[in-house]
């Protein structure tokens, strides 16, 4: 690292702290710090949570006496909001290790869980609710496993541009920015800490950080490993194998390698073949088998693509580790799942056992189409053992994007995400998201009677959101009708916020009676139609004008389970306050929608359906988005009948674990058959932090500061996205071509097909829906003929 140039040493004094800037020339070592925090004076380590200086080991120390105490620091990157995109640091802790942890190391980003207010009389906090906790708005950052051992260590904390924000609306004031340290383990208590300095990131950074994440997923799951016996198994090789150790062989990633599968003969020495268009992200799985003996420290590498012209292949390759975790399953057992896919690292692979890598290929508009071809190294401690062929075939084939093709895919998310997670999701095909008001909402407060919303933090996200390419946004005022009327979230807050007495308990209560009262429950209760009415108009109205992704606002969830036996609160028994869903969910569903459009008619309404039936709905929603298709096939034309400003979408659903096969069937020709133009996936992060073995998890990735980490199920999405987008682009070179009659035909061939492959099951709309198709080869097979289509009716010679 070049060191800085010479600085004067500046010294600030904030409460309990002396900061400085170290940006000196007093050495190469001191030179690497931008910031250096000591304890010896007062300042930023004088909040709650905070002990007095103390001496420990010769060293001055602040001791953390709650389970949570927060510390803010200047904005060491200078009087933006933000540092410059794309720019990681780290944070060094000195501390001694007392405790048995982990303990979690967070940041305010204005992003993630960062955004979730709640009012509080005429004031708007960042907290939020969780449970019976107010619990602050910071997004974690990393953990750090405990060994209780005494020692003085140094915990290496990454943190990325976009989970630092020390600009407007920023909680702990502008210009500064606010972290926190919270002890996970009840029994942990007296966290000495004796120094805090921040750097710039380098890759090894990188490469320790996803180390130790892995290395606390399984410490926390080691538990189950003492239940699990190891499987040893004899793999039946072709002659010019059996005597080898590491044997490689590639498997459809639709069908995820684990740790006790072995390689079929056909796919042991076979030519990893790719073909794809000029723009688009491809996958393959390379599962390695440890023959005999176990094999420690194995990887891949790859060696120069080319063509026979000599040219290299100009697209990126990417090489990544596939992560075996134990996940929670849908009957909550827990079983080994390939999880997460991580940067490559070396992996230790036990004899009898498989081990999966993972390839992504990315081409552009510099990558000539053709075919190149190359190798995949299988390496034993950095050493070559076995060379796997790799061709890779570029198609003369430009795909339209999402946008170009009308197609829109989002997830439901617990907050907003960090804006490289944006990034990512756009480059794999998720060009939208699902954000939900109890966790993403304007600053609410009244002032001389009137409500008034803030949008200052708001904005600053969504303007991002939006030039990052995400282009709308369904946003749930509302949740599961299972829970009313606690989980009419819009309307339970501007409830409490116009209230002028009581504490917000006491508020929440009254609005739930009064909401539950056989007179009300039909409708929005005349204390806050108008504001109601005034939070639509302004809301939309702002975000129209200050260049926010669309928003597309649905008064709450799937409003058809009015139908089911009244007085159901699933979820929600032990709430007396809560009455549940029942006949009253209609009307109630539909006057929210006619004061929407009343506030904003130019806005369009969703509405998530999960029965036929509720196909009556249709008068009061523009985006009827449908997972019970099976219910009445026709549900899409229906819709489409309805006029040309109706759009019909579909939704499933994913666990944490990995469903590749379901994701890109369910996406791609399934929902393709019926032609819908948008979806949903439940979820997109919901669930815990890495190790989902507890409580209920919804997710297909995780950030890091570093990136997105993606499980199998993501890589399903993006391809199922893919199938759309050859689809998509058959159409309209077929128009140009003047052969949609015979394009119609070839397609409804394949769709036909594709509706009628489906296995049976998974017809549950409310807690069990997902489509499989019973012919995982079929995928690629419709896809590659309706490339050869295109080809064809282009008038294009493919490259040999």
């Amino acid at each position: 690292m070049k060191a800085n140039k010479v600085f004067t040493t500046i010294l600030i004094l904030i409460g309990s702290l002396v900061v400085v800037s170290c940006k000196s020339d007093n050495s190469s070592e001191e030179s690497r710090f931008l910031l250096k925090i000591s304890v010896e004076n007062p300042g930023d380590f004088s909040g709650k949570g905070w002990s007095e200086i103390k001496e420990i080991d010769d060293k001055k120390v602040r001791i953390m006496h709650n389970k949570e105490a927060n510390f803010t620091v200047p904005a060491w990157w200078g009087n933006n909001a933000r540092p410059k995109e794309g720019e990681i640091f780290v944070m060094e802790i000195d501390y001694q290790d007392v405790f048995t942890g982990p303990f979690v190391v967070s940041s305010f980003g204005n992003c993630e869980n960062a955004v979730q207010f709640i009012s509080k009389g005429e004031k708007a906090a960042y907290e939020f609710r969780g449970g019976k906790e107010i619990v602050n708005g910071l997004s974690e950052l990393h953990r750090i496993v405990g060994e209780n051992d005494l020692e003085w260590k140094t915990a290496m904390i990454p943190v990325s541009w976009d989970y630092l924000y020390a600009g407007e609306g920023n909680p702990a004031g502008f210009g500064k920015q606010e972290f926190s340290i919270k002890l996970m383990n009840n029994n942990d208590k007296n966290l000495p800490i004796s120094a805090i300095r921040i750097r710039k990131a380098t890759k090894n950074d990188e490469e320790q950080y996803n180390a130790e994440m892995r290395t606390w997923i399984k410490k926390n799951q080691q538990k189950y490993y003492a239940n699990r016996e190891d499987n040893i198994l004899d793999a039946e090789l072709p002659n010019s194998w059996k005597s080898k150790n590491c044997i490689p062989y590639l498997r459809n990633y639709l069908s995820p390698i684990l740790p006790y599968d072995i390689p079929e003969k056909e796919e042991i020495g076979s030519t990893i073949n790719v073909r794809m268009a000029t723009n688009e992200i491809e996958c393959k799985q390379l599962g390695v088998f440890a023959n005999g003996r176990d094999i420690q420290r194995v990887s891949i590498s790859l060696s120069d693509m080319k063509n026979e012209k000599g040219e290299l292949f100009e697209g990126e390759i990417k090489l990544h580790t596939v992560e075996y975790a134990f996940v929670k399953k849908e009957d909550g057992s827990l079983t080994i799942d390939a999880q997460r896919i991580w940067p490559l690292y070396e992996a230790d692979i036990k004899n009898g056992n498989s081990q999966a890598f993972w390839l992504t290929f990315e081409t552009d508009s510099l990558v000539n189409s053709g075919l190149y071809k190359g190798g995949i190294d299988i390496l034993i401690k950095g050493k070559r053992v076995v060379k796997v062929p790799l061709e890779i075939e570029v198609m003369p084939i430009r795909l339209l994007t999402m946008e170009a093709a009308a197609l829109s895919m989002g997830g439901c998310v617990t907050g907003l995400v960090p804006f490289h997670n944006i990034s990512y999701a756009v480059k794999n095909n998720v060009n939208a998201t699902n954000l939900w008001f109890a966790s993403v909402r304007p600053a609410m407060g009244k002032i001389d009677g009137k409500l008034v919303l803030d949008f200052t933090l708001l904005d600053e996200w969504m303007k991002e959101a939006k030039r990052l390419g995400w282009q709308n946004i369904v946003y749930f005022l509302g949740g599961n009708p299972y829970g009313f009327p606690r989980t009419m979230n819009l309307e339970r807050e501007l409830f409490v916020v116009m209230q002028d007495e009581g504490t917000r308990e006491e508020r929440e209560e009254k609005f739930l009676k009064l909401a539950a009262e056989e007179s009300n429950r039909g409708h929005i209760i005349k204390e806050i139609r108008d504001v109601y009415s005034q939070w639509i108009e302004e809301v939309t109205k702002h975000a129209h004008e200050n260049g926010w992704p669309e928003l597309i606002l649905t008064p709450f969830d799937e409003p058809a389970k009015a139908v089911q036996k009244p007085y159901r609160k699933e979820g929600y028994e032990k709430d007396d306050l809560v009455i549940g869903t029942g006949p009253w969910i209609r009307p109630h569903f539909i006057d929210a929608c006619q004061l929407i459009r009343k506030s904003a008619p130019h806005t369009r309404i969703y509405g998530s359906i999960h029965h036929a039936s509720g196909i009556e709905y249709l008068p009061y929603i523009d985006v009827f988005c449908t997972n019970a298709i099976h219910e009445d096939l026709l549900l899409g034309d229906k819709v489409r009948a309805d006029g040309k400003d109706k759009y019909f979408w579909q939704y499933t659903g994913v666990g944490a674990g990995s469903e590749p096969a379901r994701m890109r069937y369910s996406f791609g020709f399934y929902f393709g058959a019926f032609d819908s133009r948008g979806s949903l996936l439940w979820a997109y992060n919901w669930g815990n932090r890495f190790d989902t073995t507890e409580g209920d998890n919804w997710m297909i990735c995780w950030d890091t500061p570093f990136g997105t980490i993606p499980t199998l199920s993501y890589e399903g999405l993006r391809e199922a996205w893919d199938d759309r987008r050859y689809i998509e682009t058959l159409k309209r070179i077929a128009a140009m071509k003047d052969k949609e009659e015979e394009v119609q035909m070839f397609l409804k061939r394949i769709f036909d097909e594709a509706s009628h492959s489906r296995k049976k099951g998974g017809e549950d709309t409310v807690n069990d829906f997902w489509n499989e198709t019973n012919d995982l080869q079929k995928l690629d097979e419709w896809r590659y003929s309706i490339a050869d289509k295109i080809i064809e009716i282009s008038g294009l010679e493919e490259r040999k």
